[in-house]
């Protein structure tokens, strides 16, 4: 399967992501193991839907492949780098946290994303039920799963 052709205009770049959970706390930020998250579907895609809504103006745009792949449309390429999300889960993310020449621009979108998610209805929803809110993207390593949405 592909991303479609209509999807993949929308956005100049795209850059494959993962939702995670991260635990804020005084000076850490720790990221959740993802195995345990439990994300349908149709909540990732509810959570996507609210960000397409929140972010257009801004030129941002996710798409859902599963509800673990997900991609990160914009209008330039990111400059960043990222640890594996084995690397870093579990630990915390400010001793791997992003770098590159837009890890501040990224954390700018990151912050207005968690708190655009942070009342969402879907994530209440996700807590009521035991289950830890969608709150971060994580950006996963090009890898060639990912090369097969494109094309």
């Amino acid at each position: 399967m592909k991303l479609p052709k209509s999807v993949q205009q929308q956005a100049a770049h795209w850059l494959p992501v993962c939702p995670v959970h991260l635990i804020a706390d005084r000076d850490t930020l720790v990221l959740a193991p993802t195995a345990g998250l439990g994300l349908s579907l149709e909540e990732a895609t509810a959570l996507v839907d609210g960000f397409n809504r929140h972010f257009s103006e801004d030129g941002y745009l996710l798409w859902v492949s599963s509800p673990t792949e997900w991609f990160l449309g914009s209008a330039h390429p990111w400059r960043l780098a990222f640890p594996s999300l084995a690397e870093a889960e579990s630990t915390n993310c400010r001793d791997v946290w992003q770098k590159g020449k837009d890890a501040q621009i990224w954390r700018k979108l990151l912050n207005e994303l968690q708190m655009l998610w942070f009342s969402h209805p879907t994530n209440q929803q996700r807590e009521d039920k035991g289950y830890l809110p969608i709150n971060g993207l994580w950006v996963m390593k090009p890898q060639p799963w990912w090369q097969k949405w494109f094309g």
